[in-house]
């Protein structure tokens, strides 16, 4: 699928969770630089993983890669070029405003996931169950880390709910579609939400300023990374002569019974993930000579008034009860 347009929209959607990684340190140098060297990466990785195992939804190929980069190229420069700034800095921890943005975005994953998990090969034929399977690992996840968030804080988070239907949707990508037991999408999901809020918990205990934004690392790059394993769990289950899938049939003959390859793909991408962040964080060093003042502020790249109004306004705005 790397060749259509469903494909390089995978690609972006990667590219998108390495730059969130760095979300307010980084600016259209870093974007570039990712763009560029870390699609390249991307695809070197993705044609790799074609040679084993099955993805569609991407679990490894997309989620796994990159928050795995993103967390390596966002720890590298917390420890290195940002660290006397982003710790101290007001606008590091999010605000309310942000996640009001956040929870309406949050909304629209259960368009967005069933239909990644879907695809669309180019028989056109359409993988339903994968759709209905990430339906129902989404629900799960949200369901159960609602319950578990009420037992363990006594109170419901904002970031467990905002979080708890992306970690349904990555864990399931790379097993969706040969899923045909409702149970197991309820368990994988449910699985998937109750660690999303103890991983919330610890980069709460992390002092709230974990060195990623977003929660990339443990969201993307931990979620991913179970969501591989877990695939080859459920190839093993339910892949049989009878449940035989188009989608094997692309693999070389030593592989389209042999779950081997996803847990091959999940730590191959591991590495790639891994080599990828410190890849960028070397371009990025090299290139960048931006002021480390202009940090998760607007002026570097906007026209602000005279006066200071906009930026001020927007401060203000920004200014509410912060999120955990």
């Amino acid at each position: 699928m790397g060749n259509t347009i469903v494909g390089g929209l995978k690609c972006a959607l990667s590219m998108s969770i390495i730059f969130a990684a760095i979300g307010g340190r980084g600016g259209p140098l870093e974007a570039m630089i990712i763009a560029i060297f870390g699609t390249i990466l991307y695809e070197i990785n993705r044609q790799i993983l074609t040679l084993f195992s099955v993805n569609i939804g991407g679990s490894t190929t997309i989620f796994e890669f990159g928050g795995l980069a993103g967390g390596v190229l966002a720890i590298l420069l917390a420890l290195t070029r940002h660290k006397d700034v982003i710790f101290n800095h007001s606008f590091y921890v999010s605000h309310k405003f942000n996640a009001t943005f956040a929870m309406v975005g949050a909304a629209f994953i259960w368009v967005f996931f069933p239909v990644l998990n879907m695809d669309i090969p180019g028989t056109l034929f359409i993988y339903t169950n994968g759709g209905i399977s990430t339906v129902i690992s989404i629900s799960a996840a949200v369901v159960a880390a609602v319950g578990f968030s009420l037992v363990l804080n006594g109170k419901l988070e904002f970031r467990d709910i905002i979080t708890a239907p992306i970690a349904g949707g990555v864990i399931i990508g790379s097993s969706s579609t040969y899923i045909y037991n409702p149970l197991q999408s309820l368990l994988l999901g449910s699985g998937a939400g109750i660690l999303q809020v103890l991983f919330n918990l610890l980069e709460k205990q992390m002092g709230n300023r974990p060195m990623w934004s977003n929660g990339v690392l443990f969201l993307f790059g931990v979620q991913g990374f179970l969501g591989g394993i877990f695939s080859a769990v459920m190839r093993a289950i339910n892949q049989s002569q009878d449940s035989y899938s188009s989608s094997y049939a692309a693999l070389p003959s030593m592989y389209r019974f042999d779950q081997r390859g996803q847990v091959s793909a999940t730590f191959v991408t591991l590495g790639t993930g891994v080599a990828t962040g410190l890849i960028l964080y070397v371009l990025v060093a090299i290139f960048n000579n931006e002021p480390i003042e202009d940090l998760y502020h607007d002026r570097a790249y906007w026209i602000i008034d005279e006066d200071g109004i906009s930026e001020r306004v927007f401060s203000e705005a920004s200014e509410s009860i912060e999120v955990s």
